[in-house]
């Protein structure tokens, strides 16, 4: 029988390569000059992977005696064509009636790279966290932590909404962890999974999201995991200030309910203030600065601040990289850097 970690390490490399045989037949379809998206609404990661659960666990080895956006309403440049009236890419200057499909020469002139054309002319690029669609992320990162620990993660994400107010979704980290300069306390293979439900309510600018974040104590090696149990109450508003820029106020409270006694009770407070813009060629820019508050370890107060840049490379295909730094004496990490590939169906 193969040994656990030569399993653990088929069970990642399958895992990476459906991530990158989802992102390259995205890019196929998207290439072959498809219809524009439809207008359904887009969505985006306030729950963004914790990798502090798995830190704080390897730089304990290296202590002495030691033993875890953007808007997506853009409005585009107008084209002479049809909504202006005017000689367009098809040379007819009326628009087509709906149910009828649109000439192959107009299809084929639009530009590429600029994400999903609605029917108003907007850009989607799937980042507006009261926005809810189908898609999958492939996120890599690098953390280095404020101890001797670093991780290395891949979390692949799929959100999946089941009407236009209600989503789920879910998370499935891959990790490497461990504490410098000894190979001995490395260890990799699966995280905690993490599945998320979320509702909507919108009125005119402002929206309201409520939903709950179940954790399970999936990870194959005590560094890459709780080892415990979580229910997640989560809670965010929502306010967009134009087509371009919006701002998000977020809240979590991480509570472990079960799992190994012998491993750390959860009990932080997360906030986040995030601010967003998005530029009609479909790209956007994010701050994202994190306060934490670890009731577990007599209030200390932990902070972060994450800058991310993205740009959609076609109509249903985006990157992103998302460089962040530990900020105060209490930082659980000192930097990160991580990169995004999402895919929009």
């Amino acid at each position: 029988m193969p040994r656990p970690s030569r399993r653990r390490g088929r069970r990642a490399a399958w895992a990476l390569g459906l991530c990158g045989a989802i992102v390259a037949a995205s890019a196929v379809r998207s290439a072959a000059a498809a219809p524009p998206a439809s207008s359904a609404p887009g969505a985006a990661g306030l729950d963004r992977p914790d990798p502090s659960r798995v830190l704080a666990s390897a730089s304990d080895l290296a202590r002495p005696g030691g033993g875890g956006g953007a808007v997506t309403r853009a409005v585009a440049p107008k084209r002479p064509g049809w909504a202006s009236g005017s000689l367009g890419d098809s040379g007819d200057p009326s628009p087509p009636r709906d149910g009828e499909a649109r000439p192959a020469a107009a299809v084929a002139a639009e530009p590429a790279g600029d994400g999903a054309r609605r029917d108003d002319g907007s850009i989607e690029t799937g980042t507006d966290p009261a926005k809810l669609i189908f898609r999958f992320e492939c996120n890599p990162q690098y953390i280095d932590s404020a101890g001797d620990g670093f991780l290395y993660s891949t979390n692949l994400k799929l959100d999946l909404p089941l009407s236009k107010a209600f989503a789920v979704a879910f998370e499935v980290p891959l990790l490497y962890a461990g504490a410098f300069p000894s190979p001995i306390h490395h260890q990799y293979g699966l995280g905690d999974i993490f599945v998320r439900a979320r509702h909507v309510w919108t009125s005119g600018k402002h929206s309201v999201i409520a939903g709950v974040e179940l954790g399970l104590p999936t990870a194959d090696e005590t560094l890459l995991g709780t080892g415990r149990w979580q229910v997640n109450p989560t809670f965010a508003f929502v306010r967009h200030l134009s087509a371009e820029y919006l701002v998000v106020v977020a809240a979590k409270q991480r509570l472990s309910v079960g799992g190994d006694d012998d491993r750390a009770d959860i009990d932080q407070s997360e906030l986040r203030l995030i601010g967003i813009r998005v530029d009609p060629k479909g790209k956007w820019l994010q701050a994202d600065y994190q306060p934490r508050i670890d009731w577990e370890a007599d209030g200390r107060v932990s902070h972060l601040f994450e800058l991310e840049a993205g740009t959609m490379l076609s109509r249903s295909v985006g990157v992103s990289i998302r460089p962040g730094f530990g900020l105060g004496g209490n930082r659980d990490r000192d930097w990160s850097l991580g990169f995004g590939f999402r895919v929009l169906f």
